[in-house]
């Protein structure tokens, strides 16, 4: 994902394949240990999309997102919020925005919906 994202042009369809490469290996895991993956779901949801609502408005300013990329490769969570932008995953923020406490949304999610 990241290589992707760091180019002026990125490849939609390499990006679609890594968000479905990522959804299996989520499954996985989950299937594997799901309490400790799932909180580390709600983490890089919670932290993620803090970063990228940052790296917004960071660019506002016209700073290239390449320094995310390069920057903090571990905070996945931004890095799929900006996939979901290029890729074009309809109304992710909308879901984010709409959960509840006992309907906790996470971008695997929101990412696993629409791979399937």
């Amino acid at each position: 994902m990241q290589s992707q994202l760091i180019l002026e042009n990125p490849d939609k369809n390499a990006l679609e394949q890594a968000v479905r490469d990522y959804v299996d290996i989520m499954d996985k895991r989950l299937a594997a240990n799901n309490e400790y993956v799932q909180q580390e779901l709600e983490i890089e949801t919670d932290e993620g999309t803090a970063t990228y609502v940052g790296i917004q408005q960071y660019q506002a300013g016209n700073i290239d997102k390449s320094s995310l990329a390069n920057r903090v490769p571990s905070e996945t969570g931004a890095l799929l919020c900006l996939v979901m932008d290029e890729i074009g995953v309809d109304d992710w923020q909308d879901s984010l925005n709409s959960q509840t406490k006992d309907n906790y949304v996470t971008l695997y999610s929101i990412l696993k919906e629409w791979v399937d």
